[in-house]
């Protein structure tokens, strides 16, 4: 979602004649007027021409201002015409003016002493690299406007800064410190009765909610904000907190009532010409059509918001909307076309920086690439889209969230304590007096009813004790329930990965047409493994691996996926058939995608892998620490493996050692990981260990591979008793 985080003043410097009505305002300037008061309601009229978007009128007056203002020496006037001025460029996308204009605004208020002015120079310089999505430039900015705010004391743009410090952090995902300013601007403008910008910073905080997956406390500021809104008669500034109570609406299934916001809003929005909420309005009736499934309606709205979008250079809006236009042509079956304009908003939102909009368009992209049936890329993505999620919301976001509007709550109630003080210090001389007549009947009442209350009390203490053992209850079942669903949630996601590498690794009909007498024992320790098996046929060549990565789980399947794409790269694609050249190409690509030589990162895999040329009987074998044996005529043979990992091993490199030997029929090769012999299990809890796997496959190799599979899992399964499995296992076995 999208949200307006709109300045809490369009011109932080300007009048209050801008609460008037336009004509009411020009009937005004035919009056005889001092220039001081001229200048202001000029400047007003420009602020009106400039919501309603018509540029000319707008920048007319804002010079009529200046020239007025310069003329008559008003420097606070000036500085006001100079903002003007450059707002109304920053309006139409014109970065290089609009700075211009404020560097003169800050040089001309440093002149006259001015503050105040210095501030609002910093702050639109800021508003303008917000508009860019350059959010660190925009930071500069708004703490130098926070030191010159602070220089002067004034509540008003203290309350200012903050909000605006929230807002680039909210854009960054850093919800904590962004809900830290809003609450401060937000207490700030209580302190000093400004309606319009606690009405504000009641939206701002509602959009924290909205974030961290609160719907309904954020519904219940955004309602606050509205109900101020009206109070204090600001129906330009309604369209925003109606947007947002429309998407809590529609997330809540309700979109009747929706379209009842989004419609409101967007009828407000027409009437004062306000683009940048109307842009906003048309995503979100877009996305509710889509959720309604009305797709050409939907991509109608989608189109309207990026029309207004490109106009306003609105970035991170654009990087949104064709996120959503992405989406809707997913879920009406037009994947490629999805897919189009997917990339077109992960470039925008890149661009922008914004984590929000990466992590859905990534979220997306994974669903689009899922039904292409493409899976490492849609884990690829599902892992990036997870990764931006799982720092966006944390449980320590939460808590600091929760206590900050505590703390929040806490200060409110002790300035109305604090503006109460005097009231109640004369109700307690008042209360003295009364205290002293009372006491005598006091006194009687309490000797009669002291037995009274001695059995209520030993009643209450019986039933307080009953309804606190039920309340203990209930909180067990209710942190049991949490617990639950969270598991729940995590092993939904793995399962989703799980689903993924049974899809990469290859297919049972492929190993059946390359290998015919052949088994493949895969049991992962966790349900996703960090063991996987891989097998093609290039020029001529049978080949296959028996892998073993770094951990187990997660991680050790997450490093499976990269050893698969890998391997599918170095020899399908370049055509490396030769095992050595396999292995010291896939070692290079793992050290390079792994950052091993910059980093203290040690990750890699153990593998054996085996190329077969069946037309001339030939055997090339290469490994990484795990072994290949042969046994032919009931005799096992081993050839032994290079003694280092594919990836960063010591300060050397050592190329790996590539083993040629002639096949005969009957020859049964085994390949395998370390997961089988290093399980322990039996009477007295040992490894089953190497040497006994030898045997059990010596005595086992005549017998037909299907038959050799069940046997070796029967044997593990029984050595491992109850036994908790402690690694992944593969084991291969392939008759000549």
């Amino acid at each position: 979602m999208k949200k307006n985080l709109v300045f809490l003043l369009l011109f932080s410097s300007l009048y209050s004649f801008s609460q008037h009505k336009l004509d009411s305002l020009q009937n005004l300037l035919n009056g005889s007027l001092a220039d001081t008061q001229r200048v202001k309601i000029l400047i007003s009229v420009q602020h009106i021409f400039l919501t309603k978007g018509k540029m000319p009128e707008a920048l007319a007056k804002a010079k009529e201002a200046l020239s007025l203002a310069q003329k008559s020496g008003f420097g606070r006037g000036e500085c006001s015409a100079l903002e003007a001025l450059g707002v109304s460029a920053e309006y139409q996308g014109n970065f290089e003016d609009a700075f211009k204009y404020f560097d003169q605004q800050r040089l001309v208020a440093a002149s006259h002493k001015d503050l105040l002015n210095v501030c609002y120079s910093f702050s639109n310089k800021g508003n303008c690299y917000m508009d860019q999505s350059k959010y660190e430039e925009a930071l500069k900015e708004y703490k130098q406007a926070m030191e010159a705010a602070l220089s002067t004391g004034d509540k008003k743009s203290i309350a200012l800064c903050h909000g605006h410090l929230g807002d680039i952090h909210t854009l960054q995902g850093n919800y904590a410190d962004a809900l830290k300013d809003y609450l401060i601007a937000l207490s700030t403008n209580e302190e000093i009765h400004n309606k319009h910008g606690i009405a504000h910073h009641l939206g701002t905080v509602g959009n924290i909610y909205y974030y961290q997956g609160n719907l309904q406390q954020a519904l219940s500021y955004y309602e606050k904000s509205l109900d101020l809104l009206r109070e204090i008669g600001e129906k330009e500034k309604m369209p925003s907190e109606l947007t947002n109570c429309g998407v809590i609406h529609r997330q809540l299934n309700k979109p009747e009532e929706a379209m009842k916001d989004y419609k409101q809003a967007l009828s407000i929005a027409r009437e004062s010409g306000d683009k940048k909420s109307m842009d906003e309005i048309y995503l979100h009736l877009g996305i509710l059509d889509q959720s309604l499934k009305k797709y050409e309606e939907a991509l109608v709205y989608f189109h309207l918001a990026i029309s207004l979008q490109k106009e306003m250079n609105d970035i991170a809006g654009e990087a949104d909307t064709y996120a959503e236009v992405a989406h809707t042509e997913s879920e009406s079956g037009h994947q490629e076309e999805a897919l189009l304009d997917f990339e077109k908003a992960l470039e925008m939102a890149k661009t922008s920086t914004s984590k929000e909009s990466l992590k859905n368009v990534y979220a997306g992209m994974a669903d689009v690439y899922e039904k292409l049936k493409n899976y490492p890329k849609a884990y690829e993505f599902f892992v990036r889209s997870t990764q931006i999620k799982d720092s966006l919301v944390n449980s320590d976001n939460n808590k600091q969230i929760a206590q900050m509007n505590a703390l929040y709550q806490s200060e409110k109630k002790d300035k109305e304590i604090q503006l109460n003080e005097a009231e109640l210090k004369k109700q307690k001389a008042e209360a003295e007096k009364q205290a002293s007549q009372q006491r005598v009947f006091v006194i009687g009442f309490i000797l009669v009813a002291c037995i009274a209350v001695f059995i209520l009390a030993f009643a209450i203490y019986i039933f307080r004790s009953y309804r606190q053992k039920q309340k203990a209850h209930r909180i067990i079942a209710l942190q049991k329930a949490l617990v639950d669903e969270k598991n729940k949630d995590i092993t939904d996601s793995i399962n989703y990965a799980k689903r993924i590498q049974e899809a990469v690794l290859p297919s049972d009909s492929l190993r059946q047409k390359l290998f015919p007498e052949s088994f493949i024992l895969f049991l992962p320790k966790d349900i996703v493994s960090g063991d996987f098996y891989w097998f093609s046929e290039k020029n001529g060549k049978k080949i296959i691996a028996a892998v073993d990565c770094t951990g187990h789980g997660v991680p050790g399947a997450f490093m499976s996926m990269i050893g698969n794409a890998f391997l599918n790269e170095i020899v399908n694609e370049r055509g490396v058939t030769t095992p050595a050249l396999v292995l010291d190409q896939l070692r290079e690509m793992i050290i390079a995608s792994l950052k091993q030589q910059e980093s203290d990162n040690k990750d890699g895999m153990d593998i054996t892998l085996v190329s077969i040329d069946l037309a001339h009987n030939k055997l090339e074998y290469a490994g990484a620490n795990n072994p290949l044996w042969i046994i032919r005529n009931g005799n096992l043979e081993e050839i032994k493996a290079t003694k280092q990992p594919i990836g960063l091993y010591g300060d050397q490199k050592q190329p790996f050692t590539n083993h040629s030997l002639g096949l005969h029929n009957g020859d049964t090769l085994y390949l395998f990981t370390d997961g089988y012999a290093d399980q322990f299990g039996g009477e007295k809890g040992k490894k089953f260990k190497y040497k006994t796997l030898q045997e059990k496959l010596t005595s086992i190799s005549s017998c037909p591979p299907l038959e050799q599979k069940e046997i070796l899992q029967k044997t593990f399964s029984d050595w491992k008793g109850v036994l908790e499995q402690v690694d992944d296992v593969c084991v291969i076995g392939i008759k000549i």
